[in-house]
């Protein structure tokens, strides 16, 4: 039997476990949280969104970076620790927002995303997880003309390749979700997208990480990585604090720590933390609620309901590895909530039960790291599915078939060329 090691119990990690043991392999999931999803998976906003494949280093980022530097109210916001933390992911960052670069990411991030709602879906007839699971589509909501006509060029232009969407005026939109009712005078119209769906990401994890200990998976929390280990010159396993694991394959997908367990090994990782932020509000006894996740495209924000509570989550932020909460940037989420839902918002608001904020981990070309490493070199144990950014939920089944399909030298239903980890920068 064959064994792997994964370093990362959240969205990525705990797929991977999956993938791969449902092929066979002995599986080890290691972490240095006490349990699993506490990271980035842990309060995200829930969203299962193949619209909503194009990265966010679009042809226009840079412009609006410059326009709104410094402003706490801007949706995606670059502070200057972040920018020198990371200038050379930066100017990567920037140097792939050009349309040809923009356009291919779009379409192998929807490619990726569609194959994995096709495999959650799979995984949840075979596995029966509860997550709180919506296939109700998603709603985006526009107060601008032009932005509307952007966002339906993309749709358009991800149609070709499989991407079902229907354009609103105002009162079609209200129409599909009464609870928009309250601003319909606000709205120029609304993008509906059927294939989307929604989901509390932690609770998929957990239940997902139950069926894999049930399945003779084992789990390993409290382990902070120390080093890697060797036979000869080549990588076999790594040491924590405490243990040491070695496998036939090694799959880092701790998120935005992978960068910083590779930089020992001479590799540079164009991997990075975005911040972002949500707010879980107890919506018991509270009607006229949404149904399905309502984007605000101009706010970047969304709302998604779960069964008792909503999740409002959004902005983003280049600030490094700092994940204090700014007020400032809360408080955009309370007022995002003010301006969706203003006859409930200070109810809801008067319930709130958790701020959060997160790491999403970025890729300098908006597209994820799936695949080995060094094939066939000193380091062809080591396999990384990583660098998901915004789209790590709905991702993460799709990418772990096709890593583990890619690592018994299969061909996966996708190809996986472009989502490939040799992509890597070696640093001289």
């Amino acid at each position: 039997m064959s064994t792997a090691v994964i370093i990362g119990a959240g969205l990525a990690g705990l797929c991977s476990a999956r993938a791969l043991q449902k092929r066979g392999w002995q599986v080890t999931v290691v972490d240095s949280n006490p349990a699993a999803a506490l990271g980035t998976s842990f309060a995200n906003a829930g969203m299962l969104t193949p619209s909503m494949a194009d990265p966010w280093n679009n042809p226009e980022l840079l412009p609006y970076l410059l326009k709104n530097l410094g402003q706490e109210s801007s949706s995606f916001l670059l502070r200057a620790g972040g920018l020198f933390s990371s200038a050379a992911w930066s100017l990567r960052f920037l140097q792939h927002s050009n349309r040809a670069d923009y356009r291919h990411a779009c379409e192998a991030n929807f490619r990726l995303a569609k194959y994995s709602l096709e495999c959650l879906q799979q995984w949840q007839q075979e596995l029966g997880l509860e997550f709180e699971q919506r296939q109700l589509g998603t709603m985006k909501i526009f107060r601008d003309a032009d932005q509307q006509q952007k966002s339906l060029a993309l749709a358009e232009q991800l149609s070709s390749h499989g991407l079902d969407y229907s354009a609103l005026d105002a009162a079609a939109a209200v129409a599909k979700e009464p609870a928009l009712a309250a601003i319909e005078q606000e709205l120029v119209g609304a993008i509906w997208y059927p294939q989307d769906s929604s989901g509390n990401a932690h609770l998929f994890c957990r239940s997902l990480a139950e069926r894999i200990t049930n399945d003779g998976g084992r789990f390993c929390y409290g382990e902070n990585f120390r080093r890697w280990r060797w036979q000869g010159r080549k990588l076999s396993g790594f040491s924590s604090n405490s243990n040491d694991y070695d496998a036939d394959a090694i799959v880092l997908a701790a998120g935005c720590n992978s960068p910083k367990l590779l930089q020992s090994l001479g590799l540079e990782l164009m991997v990075r933390p975005i911040k972002g932020y949500s707010l879980t509000l107890d919506c018991t006894g509270v009607s006229s609620l949404p149904q399905q996740p309502i984007i605000d495209e101009a706010l970047h924000g969304a709302i998604t309901p779960f069964d008792n509570s909503l999740r409002v989550a959004g902005t983003a932020e280049i600030a490094g590895y700092n994940l204090s909460k700014t007020p400032a940037r809360l408080q955009n989420l309370r007022q995002l909530v003010r301006q969706m839902l203003p006859a409930q918002a200070e109810t809801l608001l008067t319930n709130e039960q958790s701020e959060w904020a997160g790491l999403r981990p970025m890729s300098a070309d908006g597209i994820p790291y799936i695949g080995p490493v060094d094939r066939g070199g000193d380091y062809d144990r080591l396999y990384l599915n990583s660098g998901h950014g915004h789209l790590g939920w709905t991702h993460c089944a799709g990418s772990a078939e096709l890593l583990a399909a890619n690592m018994e030298n299969k061909s996966g239903n996708i190809s996986i060329d472009a989502y490939a980890a040799k992509r890597v920068l070696r640093r001289a």
